[in-house]
């Protein structure tokens, strides 16, 4: 018998991950390894229940790092590497297939 989208998300919200002792995540995930939607500045990755965690590019920017799926209670955390640039500018470069900089 096949599983149900819910009983699949029941089995892997029994694996997630305590990550810093404050918040469960479903996994770790580096950015480079997220699809990127240039149209909607999206980075997508799929969830277990069969839709897509999801975090904007503004929401990158912001510090978050948490990505959630809209149809089930899953999130994923994203990692990506913040440099110091030598300018002191806030830039935050994102491109499909590379790794996330922060510029401060």
């Amino acid at each position: 018998m096949e599983e149900t989208a819910d009983e699949q998300t029941a089995e892997v919200t029994s694996e997630l991950v305590a990550v810093d002792g404050d918040e469960n995540f479903y996994d770790e995930i580096e950015i480079e390894d997220m699809e990127f939607d240039e149209e909607l500045q999206t980075y997508f990755y799929p969830c277990p229940c069969g839709d897509r965690f999801r975090i904007t590019v503004d929401e990158l920017m912001d510090g978050e790092e948490i990505a959630s799926c809209p149809s089930c209670t899953l999130v994923i955390r994203v990692i990506y590497d913040v440099e110091e640039d030598s300018d002191d500018e806030s830039d935050l470069n994102l491109e499909a297939g590379s790794t996330a900089v922060l510029a401060f």
